[in-house]
């Protein structure tokens, strides 16, 4: 969770940051190794570090992909909250060469090692190293490990469930694609609604769900918790597709026509509630904000 910092201290932190993105920029000089998601936002901050934008600037999201020994090319997600380096960054890594057990413990690991790095350093050249010196541990390239069931998923095969998440915001360009991509790679489907706040469901095989659930919660949140669980055994033929209220995983974008000042980033909860209704899931809107919803008709005629 970031701290309040004056103006000083933000200006020295995007300061390093903006240091750190250029030494990045020299080691990776080829098109595709670097990309940073919001150029907008290198400008943003390098006009608040000169003093010419007062408010604080827009955060840093960037991926690195780079080749690691002989066994394939990883990518590297970054984001990093305003605060850094006094705090972790958010960091995630995905490749071909990674099945999900694969792709959960190197993530897992990866984790593990930016913790014992000394707060206020720069991490993220350490971290590529790191990366660079480690994947292959990781990385098979027998086609038959893909497809190979863990062990949860093998404890577990006849129990589908549905997770509700509540997120205090969700903005990070970064966090939404690789939560889009985790979703594939963990076979789930549901949606994630970003903005402030920002909501999530989940659904699949009780083990994918988890799976996706764990990865993501690891990630760098201000606040984020599971708000409701659905388990519902698999009986009478029923199928795990069967019970899905959802066919994808997307995100949605129920922005208001117009948009300003506090805001500027939430939803119109009024569609939310809609898009609820539409997929038989509308009495969890109680859940989340304490309140029924408003049925579509009623909001239409404007009869209560």
């Amino acid at each position: 969770m970031e701290r309040m910092m004056d103006h000083q201290e933000l200006a020295e932190t995007c300061q390093l940051q903006l240091t750190e993105l250029e030494m990045l920029a020299a080691m990776f000089p080829q098109p595709g190794e670097l990309k940073v998601i919001d150029p907008a936002a290198v400008a943003e901050m390098t006009e608040f570090v000169e003093g010419s934008l007062h408010d604080p600037p827009a955060r840093l999201d960037y991926t690195i992909a780079f080749q690691t020994g002989d066994q394939g090319k990883l990518e590297l997600s970054v984001h990093l909250p305003l605060d850094y380096p006094n705090v972790e960054p958010d960091l995630f890594v995905r490749s071909d060469g990674l099945n999900r057990a694969q792709s959960h413990t190197i993530n897992q690991h990866l984790a593990e090692h930016v913790r014992t790095l000394e707060p206020g350093q720069l991490y993220i050249g350490t971290v590529v190293a790191w990366l660079q010196d480690n994947a292959d541990k990781y990385i098979q390239n027998d086609a038959q490990t893909k497809d190979e069931p863990t062990e949860q998923q093998c404890e577990a095969p006849d129990v589908f469930t549905r997770l509700w998440i509540y997120s205090h915001h969700i903005y990070s360009k970064v966090k939404r694609r690789d939560m889009l991509e985790l979703a594939k790679d963990c076979a789930v489907t549901g949606f994630s609604l970003p903005g402030k706040p920002g909501i999530i469901c989940v659904e699949g095989p009780a083990a994918n769900t988890a799976d996706w659930w764990k990865r993501v919660k690891a990630w760098n949140w201000k606040r984020i918790m599971l708000k409701k669980q659905e388990d519902i055994p698999l009986a009478d033929g029923a199928t795990h597709d069967s019970l899905r209220l959802f066919s994808v995983f997307e995100e949605l974008n129920f922005l208001p026509a117009v948009r300003s000042g506090a805001n500027e980033h939430r939803m119109d909860m009024g569609r939310f509630f809609q898009f609820l209704e539409e997929h038989h899931c509308a009495q969890v809107f109680k859940d989340y904000f304490g309140v029924s919803g408003r049925p579509a008709a009623a909001a239409a005629t404007g009869k209560d």
